[in-house]
């Protein structure tokens, strides 16, 4: 008997999808749906999480994108407390690291890769029940979307 069990590919629900976040979040996070979004994303700042709506989006993959930036929601700080007491936000911290005439994007794109890999192990530690949807989603995006 095989017991593997395949991704469920109903239409996501818009509605449950928002509930899911902020459960998720453990905080009432603003969440929005666009069509024209290229991916999601969530403002530490402002708390606002928006999902993008493309063609064919399975459930496991309108999961993985809620549980990675509900990652940011729960793990990404807004700033940074240094060393000596002072608080820096991004654009302050990305100007220190990257020092006189530096690459801020380029330190942001590093940063966003570190950060990325820690809030979705955390995620998944959190939440087990995602690691599915993690798998399926990656395997899509890099498969089916050519998304990297």
């Amino acid at each position: 008997m095989n017991t593997t069990l395949s991704p469920i590919t109903l239409t996501p629900n818009k509605t449950q999808k928002s509930i899911l976040s902020r459960l998720l979040a453990t905080e009432d996070i603003v969440v929005e749906h666009h069509k024209n979004a290229p991916t999601a994303y969530f403002d530490v700042k402002n708390r606002r999480l928006v999902l993008p709506q493309w063609d064919d989006m399975s459930n496991y993959l309108y999961d993985m994108l809620v549980g990675h930036e509900v990652g940011h929601a729960l793990f990404t700080p807004a700033t940074t407390i240094r060393e000596d007491g002072s608080e820096r936000d991004l654009p302050e911290l990305l100007k220190e690291i990257a020092g006189d005439g530096g690459n801020e994007q380029m330190v942001m794109g590093l940063l966003n890769v570190v950060e990325d890999a820690r809030i979705e192990r955390m995620m998944q530690a959190k939440f087990p029940g995602l690691r599915r949807d993690f798998a399926a989603a990656y395997e899509d995006l890099h498969g089916n979307r050519d998304f990297f």
